[in-house]
């Protein structure tokens, strides 16, 4: 995995290594006095992103270079509570470290892009984490540290590169069932925000611009990294540890398309294939653990707007290597949909629900890391339900949102405000788990939190 992490950071060194050469370059054959004037303007109007470096002897003013330097730095708190049948005591063991941040630096010339990114916090810096010690599994095969890095390559319509990157498939707001490029960080149930939540994977991607508003997208993965989850610490996910299997080879390579068409401006369609690894281990009904079982995924989706109304949904057949649901050793084929709508209302307020079911085919008695109850019932069914507002120009916005499983019998309600002051924003998120204590949310029911940061953007 080392040798790709080199070789996608060596390509964006290169990149912008190329961008300071053409700087050097035109200085060349400018007269003392020239350099005196530009240096004048250049102090007087300073920004953080540089364009105009052209080439020597270049007439195209389209061959230009760009590189921007950008981040947020956040510093706050997050406070979390024991079950308010008790005594609504403060867990001073779940103290985290008050300052987190992200920085990137995008460069961009005529042709091609590069882009990296990291993350700063204390599960990026284990060095710096405090109270109670989180163990992930499995082991992250890509830096924690390091969100994306990527270089990608403009050739009008069509566009393809490599790196580690985040790519988003299906229309969903939340719950799709069709996303299935990244893998998802399940080790903290207070990030409620589901982009935030997802890793981006080592990947080759091209997309393609077609006649008729048509899009084609194709990725290939060489290596497979899997859902991580906590063994230890309040987001502990059950008591079992699963095996240590090394993904970072050829084997788990995966690959999908998708092609995507619009209609009349109106109607958005979608087809898509992939074929990959299930990203939670496989649990036996004996305990054991079996390998990360490949798949073929075959997903439709359509969107649409009635009058005030988006509405979306989802289709995905989901086949295993166990068609006919006996084989315990592999994970049973399913089908799962969601579908879902936003309506504007008065004053600017907007609704988003949300339903998405998954339809275990045939039962063999088996589970997986993420879902412990999942062989007592052939269906897995959520609903979301986001109630918000944006008010004084968009400056601040407060949203109620509200998850529930109806299998698991568990929910989770999350009331926040933020407020955006210049470059700096006050974020406040509350978190109220209940329900069955087996439930993929109830059984966080004595992990109720409150999260407060002051960020700026630069």
């Amino acid at each position: 995995m080392k040798k790709y992490i080199s070789l996608f950071l060596g390509i964006f060194l290169l990149s912008t290594g190329f961008s300071q050469e053409e700087i050097k370059k035109q200085d060349l054959g400018k007269t003392e006095t020239e350099e005196s004037v530009e240096s004048e303007e250049s102090f007087d109007d300073f920004e953080e992103e540089f364009e105009g470096f052209d080439a020597i002897g270049s007439e195209n003013e389209d061959k230009k270079i760009s590189v921007k330097l950008a981040g947020k730095l956040n510093i706050g708190f997050d406070i979390f509570f024991k079950d308010f049948k008790s005594q609504k005591e403060i867990e001073d063991a779940s103290l985290k470290f008050p300052l987190w941040g992200t920085l990137s630096l995008n460069a961009k010339a005529s042709m091609a892009e590069a882009y990296i990114a990291v993350k700063l916090s204390e599960k990026s810096i284990p060095a710096i984490e405090l109270g109670e010690k989180t163990e992930i599994f499995p082991k992250p095969i890509v830096p924690m540290w390091l969100d994306e890095a990527y270089l990608e390559i403009n050739l009008g319509s069509v566009f393809f590169g490599g790196g580690l990157k985040k790519i988003t498939w299906g229309i969903a707001n939340s719950m799709s069932v069709l996303d299935c490029i990244n893998p998802i960080d399940k080790s903290d149930y207070s990030e409620i925000d589901y982009q935030k939540r997802k890793i981006a994977s080592p990947l080759f991607f091209l997309y393609a611009y077609l006649p008729l508003e048509m899009k084609l997208s194709i990725v290939y993965l060489p290596i497979f990294e899997p859902n991580r989850i906590a063994t230890s610490g309040i987001w502990k996910s059950n008591n079992y540890v699963g095996k240590i299997i090394e993904t970072n080879k050829v084997k788990y390579s995966q690959t999908g398309i998708r092609y995507t068409a619009t209609i009349d401006g109106i109607h958005d369609l979608g087809v898509q294939y992939f074929y990959g690894f299930i990203k939670d281990q496989l649990i036996k009904k004996t305990s054991t653990v079996s390998d990360y079982n490949s798949y073929h995924q075959i997903g439709i989706t359509y969107g649409t707007a009635i009058g005030p109304v988006n509405l979306r949904t989802e289709f995905a057949a989901n086949i295993t290597n166990d068609i006919q649901g006996n084989n315990a050793n592999i994970e049973n084929p399913n089908l799962a949909w969601n579908i879902g709508f936003d309506y504007t209302m008065p004053y600017n307020i907007m609704i988003n629900i949300e339903a998405k079911e998954t339809i275990r085919l045939k039962q063999s008695g088996i589970t997986n890391t993420n879902d412990i109850e999942y062989n007592k019932s052939q269906t897995n069914t959520k609903l979301n339900f986001t109630l918000s507002q944006r008010t004084l120009r968009s400056a601040l916005e407060w949203k109620i949102l509200a998850i529930v499983g109806i299998e698991d019998k568990d929910f989770l309600i999350a009331p926040s405000i933020n407020m955006i002051l210049g470059d700096f924003d006050i974020d406040l998120k509350l978190g109220f788990f209940g329900g069955n204590k087996n439930g993929e949310l109830g059984r966080f029911r004595n992990n109720h939190f409150l999260k407060f940061s002051i960020g700026y953007t630069f």
